[in-house]
């Protein structure tokens, strides 16, 4: 067993009280470093909540510009699409319209056209006619002379006192000749009249050829094309609202514990607690540690 004398206990007991000290300025160390570090997250955490809603009140104006544009953009396309819309119906409608006139003025020669076939057919049948009329003018007047020439003959034998067979003869031979001629007269006739037929049939061709002709160089009547389709309203999209943030957990404030200063006062507790205190101020006993 080991006797420690006062010396000794006094510089024991010295040694606790700056151990217990110690662990006291340990303590405030920490507390100061925990105030410290809530001090700074506390100005963190203003910080980031300032900045979130600065974040939020920016992307909010920005989703505004955004639709805002947007809006503007399709507006323009639309007003585009109706502009093009009315642009090709006013075409459409000024080409029908030229069209028709066109239309109108083939019909117009048309008529005309055929007016005018009409007429020189009736020149042609007239002129024709005229000298089909003639022809027959012309062979009565061959007819009569040659009657007419046939009595002077029979006439002349007569005057020549020819009498009996030979006068017979000689009527005969003017009888015949006059019937000839007649003969040759009406056949000439005949084929004057197959002429005029075949001409009046010509007349009637040509003409036919040439309303044919003005019928062909006629227009088909246009029609109106197909309305345009109307343009459509362009699609709105859909946007979603920014995000809002919610403001974040407050720091929480560490509290130092005290643990240096409790570790030190137990160390020192148990060191004074395994001497004989009692007896060594009682003066019975000297103090040990055992």
């Amino acid at each position: 067993m080991a006797v420690i004398d006062p010396i000794s206990l006094g510089f024991t007991v010295a040694g606790m009280g700056m151990n217990l000290f110690g662990g006291a300025q340990q303590d405030q160390a920490q507390q100061r470093a925990i105030d410290l570090a809530h001090k700074s997250a506390m100005q963190n955490w203003r910080f980031d909540n300032k900045e979130a809603n600065r974040r939020y009140r920016y992307d909010k104006r920005g989703l505004g510009i955004l639709q805002r544009n947007t809006e503007s953009q399709l507006q323009w396309q639309e007003e585009s699409a109706n502009r093009d819309y009315n642009y090709k119906m006013a075409i459409r409608d000024y080409d029908y319209r030229n069209q028709m006139k066109a239309f109108q003025k083939s019909e117009q020669n048309y008529r005309q056209q055929l007016g005018f076939n009409n007429l020189a057919a009736a020149q042609a049948y007239e002129e024709e006619n005229r000298a089909f009329e003639e022809i027959k003018i012309a062979t009565a007047f061959q007819s009569q002379d040659l009657m007419v020439q046939g009595i002077l003959e029979e006439g002349k034998s007569m005057a020549r006192g020819v009498a009996g067979r030979s006068a017979a003869k000689a009527t005969q031979s003017a009888i015949a000749s006059y019937g000839r001629n007649i003969a040759i007269l009406d056949e000439s006739m005949k084929s004057a009249g197959k002429q005029h037929l075949t001409n009046l049939k010509k007349i009637d061709l040509d003409k036919l050829g040439s309303d044919l002709a003005a019928d062909a160089a006629r227009m088909l009547k246009p029609e109106m094309l197909p309305a345009l389709p109307e343009p459509l309203a362009l699609p709105r999209p859909e946007y979603q609202a920014v995000f809002r943030p919610k403001k974040t957990p407050r720091p929480v404030k560490g509290v130092a514990t005290g643990s240096n200063f409790t570790n030190a006062l137990t160390s020192s507790l148990s060191t004074l607690a395994s001497g004989n205190w009692a007896a060594a101020f009682a003066g019975k006993a000297p103090l040990t540690f055992g």
